[in-house]
């Protein structure tokens, strides 16, 4: 995993010094590149030269699953606690299951700190949908895969994380 971290680190350097703004940048993987995203965002692992942690926009995860739960909290970045997480799981995941995705973000909120809304529970949920903190939404139905209404959401999410006002 940690050789992982790394390259994704690499590609977070190679886009920053190509002129995209860290801000501006969401990490987003599926299973285990769901879990690798989680320990390079929200981890103080993927830094940059001089050793500060990356800031950026978000991470989405999509079917993953918290790795290293039991020293996750030593790892995280002085940022992980401001930035948004979408958590979007397959009730029916036989691969990864839901439970396990929700338990994930449940660690997340009870060891680190991060907010934890369920997208399932109303409008208050939606309405705080890409600011800091997990918003973990799952899906009737959905195996191990991306539905449409996922798709969706991530959709929602970025428009929320990147606002289209950049001028850079």
């Amino acid at each position: 995993m940690s050789d992982s971290v790394r390259k994704l680190d690499a590609l977070v350097k190679a886009e920053v010094d190509a002129g995209i703004p860290q801000e501006r940048i969401v990490l987003s993987g599926f299973s285990q590149g769901g879990a690798i995203v989680l320990l390079s965002g929200l981890g103080g692992r993927a830094v940059r030269e001089g050793g500060e942690p990356w800031k950026l926009a978000g991470v989405a995860v999509m079917s993953g699953w918290l790795p290293l739960r039991d020293r996750f909290k030593s790892l995280i970045s002085p940022h992980a606690l401001t930035m948004p997480v979408f958590w979007g799981h397959g009730t029916d995941d036989p691969l990864v299951r839901y439970s396990f995705g929700r338990k994930s973000a449940e660690i997340l909120k009870d060891q680190v700190g991060l907010a934890l809304r369920w997208g399932d529970k109303g409008e208050a949920e939606r309405a705080a949908f890409g600011s800091a903190g997990v918003s973990f939404l799952g899906y009737n139905g959905v195996l191990h895969a991306a539905c449409s209404k996922e798709r969706a959401d991530l959709k929602e999410f970025l428009k929320r994380v990147i606002p289209d006002n950049h001028t850079g």
